[in-house]
Order: structure tokens, then C-alpha cells, then sequence
């Protein structure tokens, strides 16, 4: 009965766990598995993006207290070793100045020739205007930079009537770089009363007092407010990216946010250092035909500089197309987009992005295809992958080019073509594409599809155009939502090209990126079908014309861990920590600090090196002081800014560290501050002892063989010392399970000594262990055994100990053949056992155990130990 019970119990709360799981999914169907967001409320546009100490930091804008944005935005921050899980930190900072008491808006990050990063940011003053102001860590040796100060003499950049700078339209200052007199440049959005756009240009020696320039960077007549401008260059020899501050084979992208349009355009041109002059290639077009980092929902993007892997990643900011009140209900808005890699395209003249290479990382199942023919009017599902959230690449095609429909010489806006030209239009070649999170009765789709035009300008480099369109018009029944059909014209020629489409689905959003990373549009989608294993993938022609896929590939990706409960990113073996403190000092939080193989694990203490030379590199690579003296200068740079001091709120100590030169080798000092066990585990030690323990072993195996022998009276009279007792006390007999011989001898409480054997002393020893583990738990010590270990050693307990000698007490009768192994051969004459003298009595022992191994620790660590500085 008892059993029976335990198992429904346990059916019961299956049950239940999978009742809320799922409750749980049908509450947020529209959350994303691998796009970053918070975990609830507001978020807008991407400050900051960095890597430092091998840490990827993401600074937001967010609004810690709804769904909607509000003017006490804050700075929201959060951190990954990958770009794609990330782990939530504490706000960077939030409105408490006079300069940003009313919110704290966009900006960017700089870091230092020092390694110390220096954000700039929009902060709105108790005047309502907008100013720049500084803000720096408050501990530049913690790779998460949790703690940030603010300068007290913020603002660094204001408007006045002397700039004649609009105070409603100056923000959002852009990574600095530094120029080729050595001065710091920055760049600040901003606009006249005429709509002219501008890059105002200030300049700075030591990073803190500015001036503005004579002359802004660039600026553009008739496109309004510059929000979130973006400049950096771009290699003209590769794809990998180059620091903001580089020059020599390189072009300058700007990148502008225009507030009336809601797009990202960009211009590719140079940049006179000299001058301080920024040239556009070919202009920056009024008309809304100048290039966009994005044609669809995407904007307030910003890029840096990722010098692990040697590329430039590009953010942006997926606002929703839901209404404000659907945001509420939900509890949260706005996403980023996936971190992509941006760099110029070969013919000079464009950007190709492209989603980053650790989306890899959450790739499962695959589904592969290849040479398929997509008949005209076909539409074919794609199965086995989880079309709610997916990554599909796919190449198609167009053998018949001369059938495609003659493109209209007025129709220059793609976005227009899609709404008109919808996916029941009929061409020659198109549309074909991608159905993405369709419902099961095709009620609700997306779709990402091309279209190729012939064109009879004789101008063009090709006479074939193609259009990418994403279409949202069937996403959702819900009417409430925005469903704009976005497009693009892509700079393919069909005739000697292929046409891919790469597409990434996440519940809500589609990111689509045609030819090969020269258009990309991203759209949000809010289906009441098309949810979790109820949406579906297809691939399908409507054109009039057939269309072969040369390959199609999709995968079925696994969620992220996106701002979730904060996890240890590090394991056991990467963690120096302390029995005395609640955390763990993560000392191989740098990836490239890792040496291959872990070589020395010191219980708790993490790594003891003793490669000398390799914990010199580890040192010099993560610009710390190295022990050999290899780098002179503070550990910790002391050039944060002082402190605001203020009533009631906390003042921050921080300290330096001065590394000095020693004689002792790194290997030798560590095991001396750490522990001097480490010389115990040393080659010469450990041979030593062997060889010891081997002869002791030899020596009693053989004398123990004689003396079990018969022996005559006069080889008994040679024997002296402990030899003399050896026939009373070294006797040879079967191990027997306590049960059988409690039989031998006439017992019948067999079962109670097999309990009693199996539970008494380990049940006390166990009891005693899970007590005190509480209580070192309770105290959040990380010497505390985790629950899941003391569960395993339960298990081994009943699993193991218990069934061996229930096992062993088998046996119901011993027999006469066994009793009669149970024998010893004695002395004819009993002997006295010889008295110890007074050094050797246990007190005497007892004492020595303890002091001599105490005196030697000591000893070693008052001599020995070198310099802890």
C-alpha cells in the first residue's frame, strides 16, 4: 500500500510540473529562446556593447518599472562569455545626478589605452535639457563591472547660447578614437530648426574636458534629428573587423538613426584626419534609397570592436509591433537583434552582415536537402525541425531568366512593390521563399520570399533585378497588430549567381538575411496558431516557373540562457575560492587564460601552478604585473573619478595592488602562501616513499611467512622484541559476515545483527556529516558538500553497503570444512608481553602527532613562505 502511494505521489507531481510548464508556455508564447531581453519591462536601444577580461558586456536602455518606457530609464546591464547566454547584472547606473536626474539615456563605451572603459553617456538635467556626461567602474580588476561612479563634474558637454546647440536635440555620444595628434574624437547627434542633421565634432586631451570643434564631422540637409550615430571603419583587404581608433587600408562607415523614418541608414566614405572631415562615397540620399543596415523592424543600433576574435558586431534594437496594451498584459518589450558580424563588402560599396558563428553552439537536429525542384504553385513543408525556433539556410536557383516580368521604371520603392505585389500576385519568376511560423490550416504564415524583375535600363551593371520581401500581412488573426510588408532590392545577378535566403525564427521574430548577408530584414510576429509544436516550415513557388534548390538546411535550435537566474559560469576546476568567504574568486574567468590541461587542483583553492614560464603568459596576456617583474605599473589603475558624497548614501573603498619583484619562483611561492602540502606531492617525495613502503612490505611478508611456519625451540630463542608475541597476536583466519558467526555460535537474532551491522555506525557517521553540512551551507560556505552529493552518498549507502551485507548474511549454517580454516598457530609457551617504555605510551605519541607536523607548517611558512604583497 505504502508503495503504491509513493508512486502515485510521484505520477502527481509529474503531473503538476508539466501542467505549469505548460501553462506557462501558453502564457508567454512570444518570449524568444535565443534573443536577448530582460527578464520583464522596457527595453529600447543597445548602449556600450564591449568585451573586457574576456567578458562580453550589453548595456540597455531599460525601465525597471513597466512595460512601457518611462523617463527614469536606466541603464540595464548584463554579461556572456558567448554572445548568446548572458547573465543579468545590476543596473549600471540610474538618475541621481543634477545632470541626468531625469533619465539616463543612450551613449557608448571607449576604452582607455589603459584597459579602463569609460562610458558617455545622454544623461536629460533638472532643466530638461540634454548633456553628455562620464561614468567609470569602480573596480577595474572585476571583469563584470557591476559598480560604476559617475564623474561630479558632469555635464562634460552641454548646449549653451554660445554653441546655439538645440538642448531637445543633443544626445547619444558615439565611441571615441583617438586622432592623429593624440586627442580623444566624439561625435553627438543633433539637428537644426531647417531639419539638417549633424555630427557635432568635440575633441579632448585626457578623456574628461572637451571642446567642441569648429566644424561638425558631417552633416546632411533635410533628414531631421540624428539619434544614436555610429562611426567606425572597415578593413578594404578582409572581413575581420579593426579598432575604432585605426587607420591605413580602411573606409569610415557613419551610421545614423533618422527619428522621422524609425531606419538605420549608412554611408561609406573617408575620413580626413587632418580636417577632421568625414566624405560620403556617394552622399547621403534624402529620397529613403539610401542604404539600411536593416529594412525591417530595427533601430538605434551600435557596433564595437570585438578584439578576441577579431571582427566588429553589430546591435540593434527590435522594437514590437503589438499594441502598448498587449505589452502591459505580457510584461515586458523590446528585443535585440542577434549579435551579427558587419564588415564591407568586396565591391566597396556596401556592408554584409551576418549572423555571429556561436549561433552554432544551439544548433540540434538537422534537415538537409539537396537539388530539389520547386515546381510552379508548389508549396512544400520542411518536417522534423522545431519551426517555432529554427535556423534555415537555403540557395535557390532560376534557370529560366527570360521569363521574368519587366519592372516598371517607377517602381523605385521596394516596400511599396511587396504591399502590391503580394504572395497572390502570379510573376514569371516568383515569388519563392519561405513560409515561416504557419499555422497547420495555412490560416497564419510569414513569408520571406524573392521576386526577379528584368529591367530595360540599359545603365544597370545587370538587367535583372531581384526584390526580397518579408510579408506579414497573414502573420496573426490579431488585426491589432502592426503587419507592414517590408522589402529591399538585392545586388544579385541572377544569371551567374544563386540566391540564398539564411532565416532565423524565435516565437516573435524573423531575421532574414538575403544574398548572402547584403539585405537583411528582421520583422515581429505575434501568431494565434502558429504557436510552439503548432507552427510549421515550408518552402514554396508561386511564380509560373520552376525554381531548384541547390540546398536547404535547418536546424532546430535550442534555448539560451538569457537573463535568468544568475548561474556560476565556471566550474569547480576554473574557481580559486575560500572555506571563509560565501564567493568564489573566478580565476579563470578569461578563456584564454585557461591552460590546455588543469594540471595541480588544490581542493578548494583552485590551480597551483608550477610551470613558471606559462603562468608568466597567463599574467602578461591579461595585463596583470607578473610575479618575474615583467610589467611595472599598479594592478589596479587609480584613475576613477572621486566619488559623489551624499547623505545617506554609501561610500565605496576600493584599494591597489603592487606586485614587486622576488627571488622565489611563482611555482615555489604559491605552494608556500597557498599550502606547503604541494611538496608532499612532489616526484622525489613520492618516490622516496614508495621505495620505503615497498621494503617494509617485503620485509613483513617474509618475516610473517617464517614465523607461520613450525618453528623449533631454538629458533623461538632467537626471536627478540615484537617477534616474541607473533604466534599469540598474527593470526591467519577467514573474514566471515558477522551473522554467520554469531550461527557458528548457536545465535538466533541473525536478521538484528545484519541491521544492526548495516545502519548503527554508518547511520551515526552519516547523521553526523549531514549536520554539519547544514550548517556550513547555511552559512553559504563553498566548502559545503551540494545537496546532489550527499543524495549520491545516500544512495551508495542502501544501494551498496546495505544489499552487500544483507547479502553476505545469507547463509544459513556454517560448515565443519570452514570452521576448521579458522585456526592459528601459537606458541607452546605463552610469553609477556614487553613492557613500552614511557616515550612510547600513547599520551607521549599523541602529543608528538600533532606537534611535530605543526612546528614543521610553521617553520616552513615563517621561513619559507616568500612575499605576499
Amino acid at each position: 500500500m505504502a508503495k503504491t502511494l509513493l508512486l502515485l505521489s510521484l505520477l502527481l507531481c509529474s503531473f503538476i510540473i508539466d501542467l505549469e510548464a505548460s501553462h506557462q508556455d501558453l502564457n508567454q508564447p512570444y518570449r524568444t529562446g535565443y534573443h536577448f531581453q530582460p527578464s520583464s519591462n522596457w527595453m529600447n536601444d543597445p548602449n556600450g556593447p564591449m568585451v573586457y577580461k574576456g567578458i562580453y558586456h550589453l548595456f540597455y536602455q531599460y525601465n525597471p518599472y513597466g512595460a512601457v518606457w518611462d523617463v527614469r530609464i536606466v541603464w540595464g546591464h548584463s554579461t556572456s562569455l558567448d554572445l548568446v547566454n548572458w547573465t543579468p547584472q545590476p543596473p549600471a547606473f540610474s538618475p541621481s545626478q543634477p545632470s541626468d536626474i531625469n533619465g539616463c539615456w543612450s551613449g557608448s563605451v571607449t576604452i582607455l589605452p589603459n584597459g579602463t572603459p569609460v562610458i558617455l553617456y545622454t544623461g536629460i538635467d533638472q532643466n530638461k535639457s540634454q548633456v553628455q556626461n562620464v561614468a567609470v567602474p569602480i573596480n577595474v580588476s572585476d571583469p563584470y563591472l557591476r559598480e560604476w561612479s559617475k564623474s561630479p563634474g558632469n555635464p562634460l558637454m552641454a548646449p549653451d547660447a554660445v554653441n546655439g546647440i538645440d538642448p531637445d536635440r543633443f544626445r547619444d555620444p558615439t565611441t571615441a578614437w583617438l586622432g592623429h595628434d593624440g586627442e580623444w574624437r566624439v561625435i553627438v547627434g543633433s539637428s537644426t530648426d531647417d531639419r539638417r542633421g549633424l555630427a557635432v565634432l568635440y575633441k579632448s586631451r585626457d578623456f574628461f574636458n572637451w571642446t567642441q570643434a569648429t566644424k561638425p564631422l558631417h552633416h546632411e540637409d533635410l533628414t531631421g534629428m540624428w539619434e544614436c550615430p555610429d562611426f567606425f571603419p572597415v578593413s578594404l583587404t578582409g572581413t575581420d573587423g579593426v579598432e575604432t581608433s585605426s587607420f591605413g587600408e580602411v573606409k569610415h562607415v557613419l551610421k545614423v538613426s533618422l527619428i522621422e523614418t524609425l531606419h538605420d541608414y549608412y554611408t561609406i566614405g573617408s575620413y580626413n584626419r587632418e580636417k577632421d572631415v568625414y566624405v560620403p562615397d556617394h552622399g547621403f540620399v534624402q529620397d529613403g534609397s539610401a542604404p539600411r543596415l536593416d529594412y525591417g523592424k530595427y533601430y538605434a543600433s551600435k557596433t564595437f570592436y570585438d578584439d578576441v576574435k577579431k571582427r566588429r558586431i553589430l546591435w540593434g534594437w527590435v522594437n514590437e509591433s503589438s499594441p502598448a496594451k498587449d505589452d502591459i498584459e505580457k510584461g515586458w518589450s523590446g528585443l535585440q537583434s542577434f549579435p551579427r558580424k558587419i564588415w564591407l563588402g568586396e565591391s566597396g560599396i556596401e556592408l554584409l552582415q551576418w549572423p555571429i558563428e556561436e549561433i552554432e553552439t544551439l544548433r540540434e537536429s538537422q534537415v538537409k536537402w539537396d537539388n530539389k525542384v520547386l515546381k510552379a504553385g508548389s508549396t512544400i513543408q520542411v518536417p522534423g525541425v522545431t519551426a517555432a525556433q529554427a535556423d534555415v539556410d537555403v540557395s535557390f536557383k532560376v534557370k529560366d531568366l527570360e521569363k521574368a516580368d519587366v519592372i516598371e521604371p517607377s517602381w523605385t520603392d521596394p516596400q511599396r512593390i511587396c504591399s502590391q505585389e503580394d504572395l497572390s500576385v502570379k510573376s514569371g519568376l516568383g515569388p519563392f521563399g519561405l513560409m515561416v511560423l504557419a499555422s497547420n490550416d495555412m490560416e497564419e504564415y510569414t513569408s520571406v520570399y524573392f521576386r526577379i524583375f528584368r529591367s530595360n535600363d540599359t545603365d544597370k551593371k545587370t538587367k535583372y533585378v531581384v526584390l526580397m520581401c518579408s510579408d506579414q500581412s497573414r502573420s496573426s488573426l490579431n488585426e491589432e497588430n502592426d503587419k507592414a510588408t517590408f522589402g529591399a532590392f538585392v545586388a544579385i545577378d541572377p544569371s551567374h549567381e544563386t540566391i540564398s535566403l539564411r532565416t532565423l525564427i524565435d516565437h516573435s521574430i524573423v531575421e532574414s538575411y538575403g544574398g548572402g548577408g547584403k539585405v537583411c530584414i528582421t520583422s515581429r510576429v505575434y501568431p494565434k496558431l502558429a504557436i510552439g509544436e503548432n507552427a510549421n516550415l515550408f518552402v514554396f513557388n508561386k511564380g509560373t516557373q520552376n525554381v531548384d534548390v541547390l540546398s536547404l538546411s535547418a536546424w532546430s535550435l535550442k534555448s539560451a540562457q538569457i537573463n535568468g537566474e544568475t548561474v556560476q559560469p565556471f566550474s569547480d576546476e576554473e574557481i580559486i575560492s575560500s572555506m571563509k568567504t560565501q564567493l568564489p574568486y573566478d580565476y579563470y574567468y578569461l578563456k584564454y587564460c585557461k591552460p590546455p590541461k588543469i594540471l595541480n587542483t588544490g581542493e578548494n583553492l583552485g590551480e597551483l601552478f608550477l610551470d613558471n614560464e606559462e603562468m608568466e603568459v597567463i599574467l602578461q596576456r591579461t595585463n596583470m604585473a607578473s610575479f618575474k617583474g615583467s610589467y611595472e605599473g599598479d594592478l589596479i589603475q587609480s584613475n576613477t573619478v572621486p566619488q559623489e558624497i551624499q547623505e545617506g548614501k554609501e561610500i565605496v573603498f576600493t584599494y591597489d595592488v603592487t606586485f614587486k619583484e622576488s627571488e622565489i619562483k611563482w611555482g615555489l611561492e604559491v605552494g608556500h602562501i597557498f599550502c606547503s602540502w604541494t611538496m608532499i606531492k612532489s616526484t622525489g617525495f613520492r618516490f622516496l616513499s614508495g621505495m620505503v613502503a615497498m621494503i617494509m612490505m617485503r620485509t613483513l611478508y617474509k618475516d610473517i611467512s617464517n614465523y607461520n611456519q613450525l618453528e623449533t625451540e631454538d629458533d623461538a630463542q632467537e626471536e627478540t622484541g615484537w617477534k616474541l608475541v607473533h604466534g599469540d597476536f598474527f593470526r591467519t583466519h577467514e573474514s566471515f559476515p558477522v551473522t554467520c558467526l554469531h550461527k557458528m555460535f548457536k545465535g538466533n537474532e541473525c536478521k538484528r545483527i545484519a541491521l544492526k551491522t548495516a545502519f548503527i555506525f554508518p547511520g551515526i557517521l552519516f547523521a553526523i556529516f549531514f549536520v554539519v553540512n547544514t550548517h556550513i551551507w547555511g552559512e553559504q560556505s563553498s566548502g559545503a558538500i551540494p545537496f546532489g552529493t550527499m543524495f549520491a552518498l545516500f544512495c551508495l549507502w542502501f544501494g551498496i553497503s546495505v544489499l552487500l551485507i544483507f547479502i553476505g548474511s545469507y547463509p544459513t549454517s556454517v560448515t565443519k570444512s570452514q570452521l576448521s580454516r579458522i585456526r592459528s598457530k601459537t606458541k607452546k609457551i605463552p610469553r609477556q608481553v614487553p613492557e613500552q617504555p614511557w616515550y612510547m605510551k600513547p599520551e607521549i605519541t599523541d602529543v608528538l602527532c600533532y606537534f611535530l607536523p605543526a612546528l614543521w607548517t610553521v617553520v616552513k611558512i615563517t621561513t619559507g613562505g616568500g612575499e605576499l604583497t
